[in-house]
């Protein structure tokens, strides 16, 4: 069975997300900036872009995104980078898995990339 990957975005990655989801929307990333500056927040940005998958150019889920990952991180990171991999059941089999695996990170890596 493959192993998940993580997703790695860059801080360039970052900033063009933010501006291709929310284009001349300061708000945006006010409302991003509350994740990462605890010592408990792990993985800023690659937590910051999810929060934008997750989002999809609505404020509101914007909002709630990010305070969902405030309290837990992997609250967003689940279904932002493994959708497809998170709804299997345990009784799936190892090429269940395996396509599951190579589905959500293909389109991780379209969304990311477009």
């Amino acid at each position: 069975m493959r192993t998940q990957p993580a997703a790695d975005p860059s801080e360039a990655d970052l900033a063009r997300v933010l501006e291709r989801e929310f284009p001349g929307e300061p708000r945006a990333a006010e409302i991003l900036s509350r994740y990462g500056g605890e010592e408990w927040h792990s993985e800023p940005v690659r937590v910051k872009v999810a929060i934008l998958k997750l989002a999809a150019g609505d404020l509101g889920k914007l909002e709630m995104y990010t305070n969902y990952a405030t309290t837990d991180y992997r609250d967003v990171l689940g279904p932002a980078e493994y959708p497809h991999y998170s709804k299997l059941r345990r009784s799936a089999t190892e090429a269940d898995h395996d396509a599951a695996i190579e589905r959500d990170q293909r389109e991780y890596e379209g969304w990311l990339k477009r």
